[in-house]
């Protein structure tokens, strides 16, 4: 990171300065004073970006926040276009906080009431109970969608106004998961971070969300992707294998190869800030306040269970486990008491709040009702409000278990709080969810299933039951882990690798390659007018089409037959492995030329032409399509999902990316390998195919046809390609570069090429420019 330099940190909503943070943002109470801590000596300043946060009295009543069309008007949307064209967008305003005497500057993203309400009921009914595997409501709200973008754009408007060259992008929450690709599109050669609070969840679940691909291509725009656990960036580069087609690796460095890049992947558990807790219960005498409270109950054992109103937090799973506890082992009625805090979640409708808090409310009074007696309820419960930092200490430090079993969840702070709140006092019982990463890091914990309430039971009593020596033993393994796994460690950890990544970028892999800048459009605009004898070459794999299909066919037929009808080009060439008939469309274009078979056949003027005579003779072929023929036809009987696709020049073996059919895969690999030290063939694995091919047929040779026979009295060259065999035919371009001519060569994103464009949906955009 260059001097000077600063570190965005993005999230949803930025709370002022000493506020207590709650629910989803309580970790952004210990995340503010670790930044200002550890990282003020390696940047220049510290840039706080979100959204304003609303102030809400802890009473429910008063937090529920509804508007209506009556109270506020649409905001118009950003001007995205002009973002990512790099020019300025129309009426972006912001404010800018600089916070007396420290190095964090805030800047308040301005959001609509009614569109940041929409997105975040978007995130919340849909996104985060999905990735809680939580299907039962998988409804897709196409509106929520839209303003779920908006938000990101208004941030990414944002960022761009405001960001310099060196500075580096740290984003945070769930509500801005396309964020990274918005800012990767309008500032390509920025250093973006993105950390994953929630689970991610297993292939199969996340395939049920609608916009699966929009999700996991705007995490890819990251450079870096922090996860909690490592089964949760395991079942992320699993998703982008089976759903994008990517290349990821599971085994040494974590990544997944997204447009020609390495976005990398970290496990970093998130910690809290001990210290802070320890001085909030030095100066207000919480160990005291606690103490009084226990002679208070008379000596009883205390179960403490902490939640938030929201159907993840398991809360009925917990009051059927207590229950349980009750009938299995009766002794405990009358010595144990379990304390309920239900917190209200601010974002929800209050019909929804009540209907939830009902349930609750007939499940403690039925289990009070049935166990209780005078001057004794064995369940004491809290609700409708969210308690103040002290409160929830004083609780924490009062009670003997704390029984915190989510259904599903990425990192409970509350386990790190209970754990540090009996730091100084008497050590206390963790007892974990077998769904929630802490299970993962706190070693001292008794681990449970939430969806039996059985086994719940028996934890619960276990717990009770420990002698003291166990228990210190315990808390003593869970207090090393959370005073040596901090949010100062989990910050500078994360920063550490994105500066390195920064680093990096700085310093060209090859010094005697220069790294490749992207394509400015009025640059490709100005240099093709120059030239009167131009040459334009597209090879579709990777940036029109994929191996089976073309993307975007009505624009894509509108720009080839303008370019092709352009008497200033002598050569509109489309360059595919496809067959000859899947270009047939094509061949209605006048003037348009294409090369099928990995440029083997050559069609102009309604005539296809073998390009290689000399590599298909026939006999030639038929040795080695009889074997490939036989082995590809052995695995596909023994592999559900594949099959074999026979063009004239080559054999491709298909399969869906899963564990079983990439093992069989790997196998067939190992086998054809073996069959081309017999024959004149070469294998190309790509994005859930092999195919082999004659040896001497590619595109290289069919790039070098095209300048050197068909059209060798050229001046201008355009080539665009994103092929994983495409590295050649750059190096040969290279040469070419240095006669005459004038070559523009580029791919998708940064790679050998001297240019790049950022994404394929551009394509048609700078193609427009050559007409």
């Amino acid at each position: 990171m260059s001097e000077g330099s600063r570190l965005f940190i993005v999230l949803t909503t930025l709370p002022s300065p000493g506020t207590w943070c709650y629910g989803s943002e309580r970790y952004l109470s210990f995340l503010i004073p670790t930044v200002n801590e550890c990282l003020r000596k390696q940047v220049s300043e510290i840039v706080l970006v979100g959204s304003k946060h609303e102030q809400r009295n802890v009473s429910f009543q008063s937090s529920i926040v509804e508007y209506t069309n009556e109270d506020y008007k649409e905001s118009d949307p950003v001007d995205f276009a002009a973002v990512r064209s790099k020019s300025p967008v129309d009426e972006v305003s912001y404010e800018v906080d600089k916070n007396d005497g420290s190095s964090i500057r805030r800047i308040y993203v301005p959001l609509n009431p009614i569109t940041k309400e929409k997105s975040n009921l978007f995130t919340k009914n849909y996104i985060y109970p999905l990735f809680h595997y939580d299907t039962s409501s998988t409804s897709f709200d196409k509106e929520g969608w839209e303003y779920y973008k908006e938000v990101n754009q208004h941030f990414c408007a944002v960022i761009f106004e405001n960001y310099k060259p060196g500075d580096v992008i740290w984003i945070q929450g769930t509500h801005l998961m396309i964020l990274p690709s918005l800012l990767r599109e309008c500032i390509p050669q920025a250093t973006i971070g993105f950390y994953f609070h929630i689970p991610f969840p297993s292939v199969d679940v996340y395939r049920m969300v609608a916009i699966r691909k929009h999700l996991l291509e705007g995490l890819l725009g990251s450079d870096l992707i922090g996860f909690q656990i490592f089964s949760f960036a395991r079942y992320f580069i699993n998703a982008c294998s089976r759903i994008l087609g990517l290349s990821g690796h599971q085994s040494g460095a974590l990544k997944v190869d997204y447009n020609n890049m390495a976005v990398r992947i970290e496990i970093l558990s998130v910690g809290i800030y001990p210290l802070q807790i320890l001085n909030t219960i030095a100066m207000n005498g919480i160990l005291d306040k606690s103490l009084n409270d226990r002679r208070l109950q008379g000596g009883k054992k205390i179960i403490l269970g902490k939640d938030r109103l929201d159907d993840i937090e398991g809360i009925p799973q917990k009051l059927a486990a207590i229950e349980t506890l009750f009938e299995m082992f009766p002794e405990f009625l009358g010595n144990v008491i379990y304390i309920q805090v239900v917190e209200p979640d601010p974002d929800m409708l209050k019909s929804e709040y009540n209907e939830k808090i009902s349930s609750i409310n007939r499940t403690v009074g039925r289990i009070n009702g049935k166990y209780g007696k005078l001057g004794y309820n064995p369940i004491e419960y809290i609700q409708g409000k969210i308690l103040s930092p002290i409160e929830t200490y004083t609780l924490f430090s009062m009670s003997d278990v704390a029984l915190i079993t989510p259904i599903r969840e990425g990192m409970t702070i509350n386990a790190h709080e209970f754990v540090v709140c009996h730091e100084t006092g008497k050590p206390g019982v963790l007892i974990l969810s077998n769904f929630a990463g802490s299970a993962r890091c706190f070693g001292g914990a008794l681990v449970t299933n939430p969806y039996s309430a059985r086994e719940m039971a028996l934890s619960i009593q276990q717990a009770l039951t420990l002698d003291q020596d166990e228990v210190t033993q315990r808390h003593n393994h869970n207090l090393n882990y959370t005073l040596t796994n901090t949010s100062t460690i989990w910050t500078e950890a994360f920063v550490s690798d994105i500066l390195k990544i920064e680093k990096e970028k700085a310093v060209p892999v090859n010094a005697d390659v220069e790294p490749s800048e992207r394509l400015n459009l009025e640059f490709l605009r100005r240099e093709c007018k120059n030239y009167a004898q131009r040459i334009v070459i597209i090879n579709c794999e990777g940036t029109i089409g994929n191996e089976t299909e073309f993307f975007n066919i009505p624009q894509l037929m509108d720009v080839l037959t303008k370019l092709a009808s352009d008497p200033l080009n002598i050569g509109v060439y489309l360059l595919t492995s496809k067959s000859k008939e899947a270009l047939e469309p094509f061949a209605q274009i006048p003037g348009l030329r294409l090369f099928a078979e990995h440029g083997c056949f050559y069609k102009e003027n309604d005539t296809w032409i073998n390009v290689f005579p000399e590599f298909l003779h026939q006999s030639n072929i038929e040795n080695w399509r009889r074997t490939v023929d036989e082995a590809m036809e052995y695995y596909t009987e023994r592999t559900p999902g594949t099959r074999v696709t026979f063009k004239e020049t080559s054999l491709v073996w298909h399969y869906m990316e899963d564990d079983y059919v990439t093992y069989q895969g790997k196998e067939l690999l190992v086998l054809l390998q073996s069959v081309a030290a017999k024959y004149p063939i070469d294998i190309i694995q790509g994005n859930n195919f092999i195919e082999v091919i004659p040896s001497g047929v590619n595109k290289l040779n069919a790039v070098r046809k095209i300048l050197l026979e068909l059209n060798p009295a050229h001046d201008f060259v355009f080539y665009i390609g994103n092929g994983i065999q495409d590295d050649n035919i750059y190096i040969l371009l290279d040469h070419f570069s240095q006669s005459e001519s004038k070559v523009i060569s580029c791919t998708i994103g940064k790679r050998y090429s001297k240019y790049y464009i950022p994404h394929k949906s551009d394509i048609i955009r700078y193609l427009n420019q050559l007409c």
